[in-house]
């Protein structure tokens, strides 16, 4: 039954997106980040929708050549394009041949981002992909939350099967990154059952974090945290709130997670954070060895690469770290580009702020700004013990900056109205 339902609405679609091409993109990141068909039991499985969906919405958008279809060129764009190029320049010098199967994978991921550049120019559009991601994650953080507290946080939470977020660090990491976007939905909803929902919604996904078990999820917890205590004006009663919550998780916690905790201070002595450093010594080794290129996505498989550079490692294991993955698979330059798109996204989003800092009918896009910025420091990092640097999620974020970069300057070209007119307004609109 599951699978009928879920082959009627992805099938059902498809003429819907010949139409709208905007609706391949919602469907696009509704399968890609919540993988519904991996929840399905029967036929659906292993049918590569996201393909189906991909396909139909390139079709789509090429046929609607007569729209604007153009890109947005700012500094989160160019460089998503430099990086996507040099990650192709670096699988030409792989030393696996696996290198090609990661790789278009990730031109498909950011191919598609670049669509959704092309497409979503409309505000409305633009809160519909953020509910997208919001629900697909959420599905999973909301469940995971309500597990947890269920079963006092005696088990750990994963994610589906077969995808980014399947590992509990994974899927904390996603979860995070969509926690401030929920209190963003909640600040600016008109209806206040989904300003509840919302506010609820990110309270159990921060439970979820917890019932992770995920130690970089809970330094990125802290993380989010502080700063949404820093860049409320509530910030007290937040703070308060904070204190009380932690209070009463402390008592209905048990110790072992306490203990799982703990090993953030004595990693020494715990042999799978001890076995991360050995993975980051192994990508510097390799980013020496090969400073320009590195040694190309899904090097950390190539068993003849761990005999010559790092013989001591015996089993081989995950990178778990985002910057230690593009050290080791794309060189010192990958790494470079990689920074510098995320300092992009922060960046720009400081300038949406600065820029609607004089109209008060744009408080909503300041508010976008702050919490933008929350989530790509939660990615940061988290991001420091998950080897997630080509997660779309972490694309689909970058691309929302890039558009209300673009709405809000498309709308500063528009006078302010009337009721919210100040002679600082004025002032602004002539500089």
């Amino acid at each position: 039954m599951r699978d009928l339902i879920l082959a009627l609405i992805i099938f059902g679609s498809l003429p819907v997106i010949l139409v709208r091409p905007w609706v391949g993109i919602m469907m696009w990141s509704w399968i890609s980040l919540m993988n519904p068909h991996r929840m399905s039991w029967g036929f659906m499985y292993d049918i590569n929708v996201g393909m189906i969906i991909g396909i139909t919405t390139l079709v789509a958008w090429v046929a609607s050549f007569k729209e604007d279809r153009r890109i947005p060129i700012n500094s989160i764009t160019v460089l998503m394009f430099v990086l996507i190029a040099w990650c192709g320049v670096t699988t030409l010098f792989a030393v696996f041949e696996e290198s090609w199967t990661k790789y278009h994978q990730f031109v498909k991921i950011i191919l598609m981002t670049f669509v959704a550049l092309s497409l979503i120019k409309k505000h409305e559009h633009f809160r519909y992909l953020m509910w997208v991601s919001i629900l697909a994650v959420g599905y999973f953080s909301i469940k995971g939350g309500v597990f947890t507290i269920l079963t006092g946080g005696a088990f750990t939470i994963w994610g589906p099967p077969d995808t980014f977020i399947e590992d509990n660090n994974a899927l904390a990491l996603a979860t995070l990154m969509i926690i401030p976007l929920m209190f963003y939905l909640g600040r600016t909803s008109e209806h206040k059952w989904v300003r509840y929902g919302m506010y609820v919604g990110a309270l159990l996904s921060m439970a979820s974090v917890i019932g992770s078990y995920s130690r970089g999820g809970f330094l990125g917890l802290a993380a989010i945290l502080v700063f949404l205590c820093l860049r409320s004006k509530y910030r007290l009663i937040i703070g308060v709130a904070v204190v009380i919550a932690v209070s009463l998780a402390t008592s209905l916690i048990p110790q072992k997670w306490f203990d799982r905790m703990d090993t953030i201070q004595s990693y020494e002595q715990d042999d799978s954070a001890m076995g991360r450093v050995q993975m980051w010594g192994h990508a510097i080794r390799i980013a020496n060895d090969r400073p320009i290129v590195g040694g190309g996505f899904r090097v950390f498989e190539h068993g003849p690469t761990y005999d010559r550079l790092s013989p001591e490692i015996i089993v081989q294991l995950n990178v778990h770290s985002i910057y230690f993955e593009m050290l080791g698979t794309q060189g010192y330059v990958g790494l470079a580009i990689f920074l510098m798109l995320g300092m992009a996204g922060l960046l720009t989003s400081q300038k949406i702020k600065r820029l609607v800092k004089d109209r008060p009918d744009l408080r909503d896009a300041h508010l976008f700004g702050n919490m933008m910025q929350i989530s790509l420091v939660a990615y940061a990092v988290t991001g420091t013990f998950q080897n997630l640097s080509t997660y779309d999620l972490y694309y689909t974020l970058l691309a929302l900056i890039s558009m209300q970069y673009m709405i809000v300057r498309n709308e500063l070209g528009k006078p302010a109205p009337f009721s919210t007119w100040s002679p600082r307004i004025y002032s602004h609109k002539n500089t």
